[in-house]
This record gives structure tokens, sequence and C-alpha cells, in this order.
């Protein structure tokens, strides 16, 4: 079991002893930093006689301190200055005050001061160099920023209570990371510390790829902010459409248009980063952006996907889907129309849909098509109602069969031949 972390150092003048620890030993010396923050963290290199280990202040409750015992007072030299421990002796008490004499002093005199200030004598002994380990561990520059972190204090404090040595702490002149205490503890801390720098190698290397990559991004950003940008909010059920299978559609665009494509939904990251356009949850938000403002608005144009829904009659739907679909495939390719759907009637109605998906200037395109086509119903019904009127007549007369008209012609030729030859014997 380690020995305690704190030390008093005595004063050189005024003989006080304050609390300080050890951070390092240097030239058979000891490097102390005092407790005291009337100290402001000063160091001091000092010889091992004038440093002892501290002890625990025992109060009047825990210790009886009796007349004419030697004891330590806690005191200062002067009014504002550190407190530290100076030797004393009790020569009268009463109640919870006691009259005490400093005897240390060039000019011995007398005090009064309550029990919480008094600690019986110090006798841990002075500090021996010669039963310390001092380990020095040198600090890559990869980390160099992290040692003087409070991270790096708390992890130090760490190794200081798993270890049990005395002290560990950077040394920003040496750069390293200095252990003090005794041997075994010391070379069970050198383990812990070269292990805590390897990952403070390794977090570091993830914080600086991170950070060309957050450089990256940002330049990135900034040349996209600068880019002509057209945005359009697109219904979810419709986003695979405009992708196409693979990505071909937006392929596509990007090659024909000379642009870049995002994809955005609502609450993702790119949603707070690249745009302030509010995105509902069935929607998704397609930005488009390039160097040419017309390239862009013509990708706009082509990308800016709807649906739109028409009823039709259920007399009328095989007419507007022609033989094999036919028709509908035409107007899909005459408009640009990306989709068109038929709904038949449901429920016994009377009534189907058409569905058409496309741009604006396509559904516009299939719009007029379809008006056009749907015109022409009546003429065309008319004119197959003749068609099966004329070919109900044909097919009557079709019945009597190719012969009876060709025996018909056969008859009337052979009658004129009787009459040229009655004609005939008539003028011999």
């Amino acid at each position: 079991m380690s020995k305690p972390l704190i030390v008093e150092v005595q004063d050189s003048q005024t003989l006080l002893w304050f609390t300080a620890t050890i951070i390092d030993i240097q030239d058979s010396k000891l490097v102390i930093k005092y407790a005291d923050p009337l100290f402001n963290g000063q160091e001091e290199t000092v010889e091992e006689r004038r440093v002892r280990w501290s002890t625990v202040q025992c109060t009047q409750e825990d210790f009886e301190f009796e007349e004419d015992s030697y004891v330590e007072v806690r005191h200062s030299s002067s009014e504002g200055e550190p407190l530290g421990w100076c030797l004393a002796r009790i020569v009268h008490k009463r109640g919870d005050f006691y009259f005490v004499h400093y005897e240390n002093y060039e000019n011995v005199y007398d005090e009064i001061v309550m029990g919480d200030q008094i600690r019986p004598v110090n006798d841990k002994g002075t500090v021996e160099i010669e039963n310390l380990k001092r380990s020095s561990t040198k600090v890559p520059s990869a980390v160099f920023s992290w040692a003087q972190t409070d991270d790096c204090v708390e992890k130090l404090e760490n190794v200081i209570s798993r270890t049990g040595i005395y002290n560990a702490s950077f040394r920003p002149e040496e750069k390293e990371i200095v252990l003090i205490g005794e041997k075994k503890p010391v070379d069970r801390a050198e383990i812990l510390v070269s292990f805590i720098i390897e990952h403070q190698k390794d977090l570091a290397q993830i914080d600086n790829d991170n950070e060309k990559i957050l450089k990256n991004i940002e330049t990135k950003k900034s040349k996209i902010k600068s880019q002509a940008v057209e945005e359009v909010l697109v219904p979810k059920e419709l986003l695979g459409i405009i992708i196409g299978k693979s990505g071909a559609n937006l392929n596509f665009i990007k090659q024909e248009y000379n642009v870049n494509i995002q994809i955005i939904e609502a609450n993702s990251e790119e949603a707070h980063s690249y745009t302030d356009t509010v995105i509902p949850e069935n929607k998704a938000l397609v930005r488009i952006f390039g160097s040419n403002q017309s390239w862009v608005k013509e990708a706009k144009a082509y990308i800016c996907i709807n649906r739109n829904t028409y009823p039709i009659e259920k007399d009328k739907i095989d007419y507007i889907r022609g033989y094999k679909n036919s028709i509908l495939n035409d107007m899909k390719e005459k408009s640009g129309c990306v989709k068109i759907f038929v709904h038949e009637p449901k429920g016994g109605s009377n009534e189907g849909m058409i569905e058409v998906i496309g741009n604006e200037e396509s559904l516009e395109n299939l719009r007029l098509l379809m008006e056009t086509q749907m015109e022409y119903f009546e003429t065309y019904k008319r004119k197959e109602n003749e068609n099966i009127e004329l070919r109900t007549q044909e097919n009557k007369y079709n019945s009597y069969g190719d012969n009876f008209f060709t025996n018909e012609d056969h008859k009337g030729n052979s009658n004129n031949h009787r009459r040229r030859n009655k004609r005939g014997k008539n003028q011999n």
C-alpha cells in the first residue's frame, strides 16, 4: 500500500509546513507544487529534508490535547498569507480555546487559538528520494494539445488512484508525463500511461480525419450554395419514377442538363444543412443545382412530376385504350408522360379512372390528346355502326353463294344466243 500523495514542505524563512504534492525529481531534489490557492500554483525545487509526508488532521473530539503537550497549529506568518503548520506548546486551555506558545521563532510569542486549528505533531517522517522512482513518458506531438486539457488531468488522476503512485503530471516544458512513486506502482502506472497515449493517438487520428472530412464537406457546401439552385417537393410514392431503374432516369437528367441532384427527405441531416424549405413527412425535396441557371430550370421542369386523374365512362375505356393499348401507348409517347394507368370501374360503377404521371408540360400535352381523342368517339361510333350495318347487308348477299351470281350471268348469255339464232333463221 502506497504512502499518501499529499506531503508538507517547510518554508525556510517562516518554518511553517505547507501542504503540497510531489510532481518531479530533479538533481536529487524534489519538485513540489503548493496546494494553497494563495500560492497560485507555485512550484519549487527543494531538498528532501524539507519535505515530509502529510498526516491526518485530528480535532479535539478525536484527540485529547493536554496542557504542556506539543501540538501543531495552523497558522499564517502574517495576515493574508497562506496557512501552514507550526510547532507549539499548549500552555493553558479553557473550553474550545487554547493558549499556545510558539518556540520556533526568533521572537517567541504566545497566541490564543481555537481547537479546530490544532492537530498532533506530524511524525510521518521526511520523504526519502532513494525510495522513490521517477518515470517519464514522452508525449507525441499528435496528442500534445490533449495533454494540456482537463481530460488528461482526469485520466492521470485515475492512474494515481488505480496504481497508488504519488503523482502523475504532464510537464509541458519537457513534453512528457512524469510519474512519481514507489517502484512497483510506477512500473504499473507506466503501462497504463502508455496505453492511454496509444488510445489518444488513435482518437487524434480519427479527429484529424474527421476534420479533413468536415473541411471537404464545408468546401462542397460552399460550392453548392454558390451555384444556381432549384427545389421541388415531390410525393414520396413518385420518387421511384423520378430515380428510375438503377438510377437511370436521374443519370439521364444529370447528363442531359449538366446538373447535380440531391433527394432530401424530412428530418434528415441534409434537410438541416442544405435547405430552408420545410419538408412534409409524405414528401421529399428534389434539389437541383448546377453552374447554368437555364439548364437548372429546364432540369426542374423535366423532373417536376405530378399525378392527374381523369374520370372516364365505362363504355369509352376500350376506345381510349385501343387495340392492345396502342392508343394509350401512342399518347404516352407523344405527350412525354411517364406512366398512364387505366382503373376499371368498381362496385357496379359506370365510371372508371385514367391516372397519369408526368411533368407539367407532359400532363398538359396528354390532356389535349385525350380531349382530341374523345372528340372522335361519337364519329368513330357512328362509323363503326355504319360499318356493322354494311357488313350485315354484305353478309346477307354473301349467303346466296358465289355460284348464284355466276349462273345468272350464264343464263343470260344462253338466251341471247337463242335470240341471235332465232333472228338468223328468219333471215334465211
